[in-house]
């Protein structure tokens, strides 16, 4: 969590730093800081500085606030510093942002234009004195500001004035146009400005006011009929600059999650702790086992009738992703990784046949022997488990597929079980299944996967009493017991809205079911919002599906496919950034770095005279920086893997925003 002020409190300098993940180049390769960039001993300095950290000033909780909530997000997933200032029940003071040449933040992120508080008279949660001293910071240090959401208000009693008049109130579904320099090297950079963005939810437009200017306007985005700015860049006679969008942001709409991290960017001039890497990890549970299929006349997944990938189903899949990383060019580096059960296959197996002659393009990952349940209540025991773990290892080896080495640390149970006691439904924790995990652990395994839709997994942890750490996932709608559109469609339309009518309870009224019964294509487009959210979070969890989701079911088409034909254009349209690709066991020791680096004690302060960025950490850790001198470029921008420790070490910058 990240520390809060207080009305009383003095500024805490200590960083909290959260990584996310390994620094990635267009081609998603890593990178140490190199050449010019490489670290050098600080020499004294006490010239203007400031500490690489964000001050998000709320205008409520992250309940009251859905933009707070977008940020925050945003911060813990790149491991970037931050603190929140709640304007409702904090106050600012200038002691708080800085002390003499020394400023404790070099991003300053608004989550609303006035810092709505209905409460107040002003309906400002600053009175104009807070808002003297934050404005003197900015002009003082030359911080930007970002707003998140807001409306144009111009208050002279509290010295706010956005120079926009003339406001329309857009609602439901519109789009904005951009207008340049958005798509330079310098503001919203990869976005796919030559697209129109779909926008939902509420937005306000404006005009520049003609008389009595304010600011000097620069629209980014605009309302595509209207023509009224949604996003601009104002830069005032004073010298601050701030991005402003009349757009509601909040975490439940992709155009919040694409453009959160522009607020980020601009507010940091593009240093920061931390670095943006979009992933789109793909796991197919199950090889070399058959699964059983929905019935759409009993309502049932029916033991009777069964699918396992053929040969030919493998083939097929080989070349769609040809033709995928061909067709597409954000997803070059896709790859899939196979979950399998070795006592379904042996050496002499067409599916397993052709799955190695076709070398390195698929990876691997244990999901034991032979499925077996781990729950405690289906009574596995501690040799039951590491027999399952250590015999699939061993076909691993015999079958001599791919990752061996790098991949055995890691362990997808079957249908993620020995966390929850589905027989007594006993959610995890307490439904963990101890002998199961003692038996993982004894075994070597240090990372196993959780299903992030469970209560307790959706978080990356290490479980309770044991040293492995939980990597969630994320599941689909392309469920285990499917292989048809027709099937899929009719198990999602009665396990999502028809069930309830049969209760006699009104779908339309129940968290999460469909008010309406929809249509094969409907339900991918439903899923691809869900998974370009996914990833336009910077998050590495994987989506997970199953073997009989890649059954050729028409002429090479697959329900796999489908959902990538379905996620992939839409992701384009949005952004241009490159799709990442990792090992489960790089997934695992990102985030194990990540979680170690949160309690190190990391500090990076800028030192503006001199352009550089000095980083020192309580105890050794590996992070990632944007900005640096020596990095790989990724999203047009340099990212550096740095290794910090007692020791302070000078890196250069190298914003790339002048190229």
């Amino acid at each position: 969590m990240s520390p809060h002020f207080t009305t009383k409190s003095t500024l805490a300098v200590i960083l909290i730093i959260a990584w996310l993940s390994g620094c990635q180049t267009d081609s998603t390769d890593t990178e140490k800081a190199t050449g010019s960039g490489e670290p050098s001993t600080p020499v004294p300095y006490a010239g203007p500085r400031l500490n690489l950290q964000t001050l998000i000033i709320s205008a409520g909780t992250t309940e009251q606030d859905p933009a707070l909530a977008l940020m925050k997000e945003l911060h813990e997933r790149m491991g970037v510093p931050y603190k929140i200032l709640n304007s409702r029940t904090e106050q600012l003071a200038a002691h708080k942002l800085s002390s003499g040449n020394h400023g404790y933040f070099n991003a300053i992120i608004l989550t609303e234009a006035n810092l709505w508080d209905p409460d107040t008279a002003s309906k400002s949660g600053f009175s104009a004195e807070e808002w003297r001293i934050l404005h003197d910071y900015e002009r003082k240090f030359s911080v930007r500001e970002s707003i998140v959401s807001g409306f144009p208000v111009a208050n002279p009693a509290l010295g706010i004035d956005y120079g926009l008049e003339n406001v329309e109130s857009f609602t439901i579904s519109f789009a904005g146009r951009w207008q340049a320099p958005a798509g330079g090297t310098e503001l919203f950079e990869k976005i796919n400005t030559d697209s129109l963005l779909p926008l939902r939810g509420h937005a306000i437009g404006a005009d520049v006011r003609k008389t009595n200017p304010g600011p000097e306007i620069q629209p980014l985005l605009t309302e595509q009929h209207s023509g009224k700015i949604l996003i601009a860049k104002l830069t005032y006679p004073d010298g601050r600059e701030v991005l402003f969008s009349g757009i509601t942001n909040d975490p439940s709409y992709i155009h919040s999650h694409l453009l959160a991290y522009e607020f980020l960017n601009f507010a940091s001039k593009g240093v920061f702790i931390g670095a943006r890497q979009v992933y789109l990890n793909l796991h197919v549970d199950d090889l070399f086992l058959p699964d059983a299929l929905w019935n759409p006349d009993t309502n049932t997944t029916d033991q009777d009738r069964t699918y396992r990938m053929s040969p030919h189903d493998a083939e097929n899949t080989i070349r769609f992703f040809g033709k995928l990383r061909a067709d597409y060019s954000t997803a070059s580096q896709l790859k899939l990784d196979f979950a399998f059960n070795g006592a379904g296959t042996n050496i002499n197996d067409g599916l397993y046949k052709t799955l190695y002659s076709s070398g390195n393009d698929f990876r691997y990952i244990s999901h034991t022997l032979t499925h077996l349940d781990m729950d405690k209540g289906a009574g596995t025991t501690y040799q039951q488990a590491k027999y399952e773990i250590e015999q699939n290892r061993l076909i691993w080896q015999q079958l001599n597929l791919p990752e061996f080495e790098q991949n055995s640390k890691v362990l997808i149970s079957g249908m993620h079980s020995g966390l929850t006691d589905r027989g007594t439904s006993t959610p995890y924790p307490e439904g963990k299944n101890d002998a199961f995990l003692q038996a993982a652990q004894d075994a070597g395994i240090r990372y196993l996967a959780s299903d992030a839709s469970r209560p307790n997994q959706n978080y990356e942890h290490f479980i309770p009493g044991f040293d492995i750490l939980l990597l969630p996932r994320y599941p689909t709608a392309l469920f285990f017991n499917v292989s048809h559109p027709a099937e899929l469609q009719d198990e999602y339309n009665y396990m999502f809205h028809e069930i309830y009518l049969e209760k006699g309870l009104d779908p339309a009224t129940i968290p999460g079911a469909s008010p309406t019964l929809r249509s094969y294509e409907q339900i991918l487009e439903l899923d691809a919002e869900m998974a370009i959210k996914n990833m336009l979070s910077y998050s590495l969890w994987p989506h997970y599906f199953h073997q009989t989701n890649l059954r050729d079911y028409d002429g090479g088409k697959t329900l796999l496919s489908d959902w990538l034909e379905t996620v992939l254009p839409r992701y384009e349209q949005l952004t241009r950034l490159p799709i990442g690709s990792l090992p489960y066991h790089e997934i695992g020791r990102q985030t194990e770095n990540r979680l170690a680096a949160r309690n190190a004690g990391i500090t990076g302060t800028w030192n503006l005279d001199i352009n550089a960025v000095t980083f020192s950490a309580e105890r050794q850790a590996e992070i990632l920086v944007t900005g640096l001198e020596g990095g790989k470029v990724y999203g047009g921008q340099k990212i550096s893997t740095i290794t910090v420790g007692p020791t302070a070490q000078n890196f250069s910058i190298d914003r790339m925003s002048n190229r």
